[in-house]
């Protein structure tokens, strides 16, 4: 039998994770008195952003790829003087401002690692590592972020020379003199190859498929300023495409040109990836482009054209799994890819866990996960008023045909969300809430 602390938060929702995700979810709920608490691991608020720390996967160079007007909170804009493009330090220096503006800290309790989750009769207990007792909470919402549990593939062969994966690539020094080769072209293995072209010896990139590369800046202004206009007019999805891929086209030209595997889907179907410096090193030599890897052999890579190249350090910038290993068996089942949770947040089966900010967004990700904490926090608060009226959304949420929602092109990107199309069927269930 769970023994539960006496410190009572049994009316609680306990929010784990302080990063910009919580964050969201604690304003959002208690702007709508919904008492919570969260749990974060780490000292201080910002998540991944908190450079340094063991549990950040950013780098020294980080920048955001979003603009910081369609990166930032809702009515909280970042500051004047930040350039169009922030580093991490002003990323996380932002998040501690937006945590003191509206007076989180009070409600977080650092230091707190999570080690198990279990759902009870009514409610949840969690488990807090270096604590006897659970702690009882109303409901859990996980807020503590998906790009932390590195996904290693298992190549033929050994390799004698320094592996490392992109989570743990923080400064140039790591590669600096050294025959590199950076596995994937996602945005960090773009930004690192693109890092390592200026301070190897040699630098490989390994494409195993193509990929559409944007500007950050089209006509003197952040691409995703375009990008949000044809949204705004809610253009068709043909019509966005046409118009983002012809100043694309005129701009960079087709990849191809570049030297670059020609992508297997149509541009905007897949996120694409808002990095030119990588294809100007390509053009200049200094990064060499190479297919997937075939086999290690001691300091020799051998790819799947037959090539070969002498490495001394292997980057793995191959993305990160969807793992919450506190959770239960019976909430999560930590396979390829998880449950499927409706709009990406909540769980078919269980009214009191949720999930915030586990989606990847075509813009605004923070505001849209502010958007999915007031769905949450309307479900409690009309669940607490009228337990029938929330019925339809149960049924709805347990639906798996549903749990796709609007928004999502991509098959193989499945967290990919486009903004206003998820927002517009939030904001159909909230007016459904209304009305119900």
């Amino acid at each position: 039998m769970t023994e539960f602390s006496t410190n009572d938060t049994s009316e609680k929702y306990c929010v784990i994770g302080a990063g910009a995700a919580g964050l969201a979810v604690l304003k959002t709920f208690q702007s709508h008195g919904i008492p919570c608490e969260c749990l974060e691991q780490n000292d201080d608020v910002g998540g991944i952003w908190y450079y340094g720390t063991n549990h950040s996967s950013v780098y020294k160079s980080t920048h955001l790829i979003s603009s910081k007007r369609y990166a930032a909170f809702m009515n909280f804009p970042m500051p004047d003087h930040y350039p169009a493009y922030p580093s991490h330090t002003q990323v996380w220096e932002y998040l501690k401002a937006f945590a003191t503006r509206f007076g989180l800290y009070d409600a977080i309790r650092f230091s707190k690692t999570v080690d198990r989750v279990q759902m009870l009769d009514k409610g949840c207990a969690v488990t807090v590592a270096g604590e006897e007792k659970a702690r009882r909470y109303r409901g859990i919402v996980i807020a503590n972020g998906h790009l932390w549990s590195p996904v290693v593939p298992a190549f033929p062969g050994t390799f004698h020379g320094t592996m490392l994966h992109a989570r743990d690539y923080k400064t140039f020094d790591q590669i600096a003199g050294r025959r590199v080769l950076v596995v994937g072209t996602g945005n960090s293995g773009c930004d690192i190859s693109v890092e390592s072209s200026r301070h190897a010896a040699a630098t490989f990139v390994s494409m195993r498929r193509g990929h559409y590369f944007v500007p950050k800046f089209l006509f003197g202004k952040p691409i995703d300023a375009g990008s949000d206009l044809l949204y705004r007019l809610q253009a068709p999805h043909w019509i966005h495409r046409l118009f983002s891929i012809l100043p694309l086209r005129i701009a960079l030209g087709d990849p191809k040109e570049w030297g670059l595997p020609i992508p297997d889907h149509k541009f905007l179907d897949e996120p694409p990836v808002p990095n030119t410096d990588l294809i100007y090193a390509v053009g200049h030599g200094r990064v060499q482009v190479r297919p997937s890897v075939k086999e290690l052999r001691g300091n020799v890579v051998q790819f799947s054209d037959g090539s070969e190249e002498q490495i001394d350090v292997i980057v793995l910038a191959t993305g990160y799994r969807i793992n919450f290993p506190f959770l239960d068996s019976q909430i999560w089942s930590n396979d390829a890819r998880p449950p499927q949770l409706f709009l990406n947040a909540f769980h078919p089966q269980y009214d009191d866990i949720m999930f915030a900010g586990l989606f990847d967004a075509s813009v605004k990700t923070w505001e849209l996960v502010e958007t999915q904490a007031k769905l949450m926090a309307t479900f409690i608060k009309t669940r607490d008023a009228n337990q029938t009226n929330v019925e339809w959304f149960r049924k709805l949420k347990s639906t798996p045909d549903a749990s796709r929602g609007e928004g999502v092109v991509a098959t193989r990107h499945f967290l990919y969300r486009e903004y206003f199309a998820y927002r517009r069927q939030i904001s159909r269930l909230l007016k459904r809430f209304r009305n119900a």
